[in-house]
């Protein structure tokens, strides 16, 4: 079955970003606040740093629990911690902190610790190959860390990004806590995003 997310996210300014989004799986409402805290310079800063914080509602009606609005909620905070290695390479470190108030099964965890890594190599001006992995803490866990590597094509005005993933929710707090598929297993699934910005303000006198 095909997965979909539509996903708006506006700058309140240089350092503070919101976003918004509603998802086809389990019909999830999400929505983040992130906030730049430090910007890597080529003299002195050596990373950036950012903090990122994600709701969201699980609105897939479960006519076999009693599922109040407190049930549906779902919460990820997450520290990225990033490096630009020359024009060629990045990484970034994702600490993470996942919290569900209503889990599958009782001997899993409401919060869930986690370590993302991803990386991005750039292959042309306008291409880049990205890959993402997430190590779960703890033991006996359900499911499996999510893996996703992919391609960024850039065409100017958009920028399309492919991607292979075990991983069918598209927000932190469905990918960290429950992927069920073992990419080394084959079970992967293809993913596109289309990505376009639009700006506001003004230019030399001029509304862009």
């Amino acid at each position: 079955d095909s997965n979909v997310r539509l996903g708006l996210e506006y700058s309140i300014s240089d350092r503070v970003t919101v976003g918004f989004g509603r998802n086809s799986v389990n019909k999830v409402y999400d929505s983040f606040i992130k906030g730049v805290i430090l910007e890597q310079k080529a003299e002195g800063m050596p990373i950036s740093a950012s903090w990122v914080s994600d709701f969201s509602v699980y609105t897939l009606k479960r006519p076999e629990l009693p599922m109040n609005f407190g049930r549906r909620l779902r919460y990820v905070h997450q520290l990225l911690l990033a490096r630009k290695f020359g024009s060629a390479f990045s990484l970034q470190l994702m600490p993470s902190l996942a919290h569900r108030n209503l889990v599958p099964t009782q001997g899993e965890p409401n919060n869930l610790a986690a370590l993302g890594i991803a990386g991005k190599v750039a292959v042309s001006n306008r291409v880049n190959l990205t890959g993402e992995y997430y190590y779960r803490f703890g033991k006996d866990l359900p499911g499996y860390n999510s893996l996703g590597i992919g391609v960024d094509i850039e065409t100017g005005g958009h920028v399309f990004q492919l991607h292979l993933t075990n991983s069918n929710e598209m927000t932190p707090s469905g990918f960290i806590p429950s992927t069920q598929g073992n990419f080394f297993d084959g079970d992967i699934h293809f993913g596109f995003n289309v990505v376009r910005s639009f700006q506001t303000g003004k230019k030399n006198g001029e509304v862009r």
